[in-house]
């Protein structure tokens, strides 16, 4: 996996709790039309090319071999659908018409797949109501095929990197891509008949945003994750004739999942973003428009209490997007829609409270003896408190807001002071590894996991490892990234663990104390997956 110098060297050098809105930040000029076409694919918009704007697919898309997206938020305006109706869990498990080979990759869905998808956490989306909501729609059944499909190849472990799945001559990746292209063109004939409910729409973006993920294009995620986020916003505005509602748990379960994967494909500042077509302006504009979205997608309002670790994991996923609202707007890249210079201060405020009301309440609910634990609750618990430990440490160490006038040595002895912490939350990464084991001796079904959509431990090991000054912590972060072989949306262990392997390895050449320089790392890393046996 390569990076780009330029995207490092663009972002700002500290996180979003400790910056302050620049002052340039009030000066920007609002954005202003173009007038150009907005009948064009999104793919032809975010690579700026002019597209013919042919149906289904426009020539541009077919001559680049890229996946080519219609559909977008005003084929969901003042329009009915039909309500599906959900079969039974149990029929779920015995209907899946097709091709032999799709019918396979339907069961392994069922058997497999949907269980990885899961996790540890509560299996109501994945091994459930996208299986019921697959039975009515055709769009929704070749994405299950295509996402079962590409993890089958996943589950070889050959590659988590993408580089070898990726290779036109695989007849398994092929496959996946060609129910993949189904299911898109499925879903516009649906929503050229109006024909396609929400819920239905929506479940196959999220299966399409894991497909890219996985398959290593997390720009083309972000064009599905908008168009979800759009639907979802013209849905709150009663903009669509549909019986949905919040309180239903398919639509918690839906939005709950849209929150949770916007913050795996921040890692696209990692990769070269040329090889999406886009450039780096591109990038932080549509990341900031993406998590504004997300920042405003609060499923319900917060307390002073959680009655379930499912809300506090939804609260605290909500947070993370705030933050990452914030650390992407304040880029200089970034031009806000409307001139608001009380808008950023008012939601760095508003984080900072939710962040410090959510430790009071997450520890109440760790603490309360009545609740009867289930081990989704367990793994749960344990996520959040790696969760919590990592994006303090975040905060307040890995990201300095401020580090001029300070020797590389001041700053090493600052990290050397976060010793505790780093191996805490190091202790408590391994507890969640122990428990993930112990899972998969207790149920044969349950396989180590290679593949997950979401933000998990990956993350948190490789910035670990890169802030930590303690000799064991970036050695026992570097011994996991290597062992586990899985990958997490577009984070994988095993490029992290390159990375992570060749700084440290050339650490006495390099000026790592100094964080304001520290993306002058970046440019080692575009060494690393290019030579051979890499």
């Amino acid at each position: 996996m390569a990076l780009s110098v330029k995207a490092a060297n663009a972002m700002p050098s500290s996180l979003v709790l400790h910056l302050k809105p620049p002052a340039a930040a009030a000066a920007k000029e609002l954005r202003t039309s173009r007038g150009r076409s907005r009948r064009g694919c999104k793919t032809c918009r975010l690579r700026r090319v002019k597209c013919d704007e042919s149906r289904p697919v426009c020539q541009n898309c077919v001559k680049a071999q890229r996946v080519c997206d219609y559909h977008a938020i005003r084929r969901f305006v003042a329009v009915d659908f039909q309500e599906p109706q959900l079969p039974p869990a149990q029929m779920a498990l015995c209907i899946s018409p097709g091709t032999l080979q799709e019918r396979r990759a339907f069961d392994l869905f069922q058997n497999s797949t949907s269980i990885e998808l899961s996790g540890l956490f509560a299996p109501d989306f994945w091994q459930q109501s996208v299986l019921q909501l697959g039975q009515g729609s055709k769009c929704l059944r070749h994405a299950i095929v295509a996402i079962s499909s590409i993890h089958e190849r996943f589950a070889e472990g050959t590659d988590m990197s993408c580089q070898i799945i990726r290779v036109a001559k695989d007849p398994q990746y092929m496959f996946a891509v060609k129910q993949y292209n189904a299911a898109i063109r499925e879903l516009y004939t649906a929503l050229a008949n109006n024909d396609c409910a929400p819920e239905v729409m929506l479940s196959c973006c999220m299966l399409f945003i894991c497909f890219e993920s996985f398959r290593g294009s997390p720009s083309t995620a972000m064009m599905h994750l908008q168009s979800g986020l759009q639907a979802i916003q013209a849905w709150k505005k009663g903009e669509l004739s549909t019986k949905m509602k919040l309180s239903d748990p398919t639509t918690r379960q839906i939005l709950g999942l849209a929150s949770r994967l916007g913050p795996q494909l921040t890692n696209i500042d990692m990769l070269d973003i040329e090889d999406f077509g886009a450039t780096e302006v591109d990038i932080i504009q549509q990341s900031g428009d993406i998590f504004e979205g997300l920042a405003n997608l609060s499923i319900y309002d917060p307390g002073d209490r959680f009655n379930s670790f499912e809300e506090a994991r939804d609260e605290f996923n909500h947070i993370v997007n705030m933050e990452l609202c914030y650390f992407y707007q304040i880029n200089p890249l970034y031009t806000p829609i409307a001139h608001d210079p009380d808008k950023l201060p008012n939601l760095l405020n508003e984080t900072y409270f939710r962040f410090n009301n959510w430790g009071s309440a997450f520890e109440e609910l760790c603490a309360d003896q009545s609740r009867k634990l289930t081990s989704e609750d367990i793994a749960t618990r344990l996520f959040l408190q790696v969760q919590y430990k990592f994006t303090i440490i975040l905060i307040n160490c890995i990201f300095m807001p401020n580090t001029k006038g300070f020797s590389s040595e001041e700053i090493d002895a600052y990290f050397l002071s976060w010793t505790p912490q780093f191996r805490e939350c190091l202790e408590l990464i391994e507890a969640l590894i122990s428990l993930s084991q112990k899972s998969i001796k207790k149920n044969s079904t349950r396989r180590n996991s290679t593949f997950h959509p979401e933000v998990g431990i990956i993350a948190p090991l490789f910035l670990l490892g890169l802030g930590a000054r303690d000799p064991y912590v970036r050695r026992r972060t570097m011994e996991i990234l290597k062992s586990e072989k899985r990958r997490e949306g577009t984070w994988d262990s095993e490029t992290c663990w390159k990375v992570l392997d060749f700084i440290v390895t050339n650490e006495k050449h390099i000026v790592l104390g100094y964080l304001n320089q520290r993306y002058k790392l970046y440019e080692h890393f575009v060494f690393v997956g290019e030579g051979e046996g890499s």
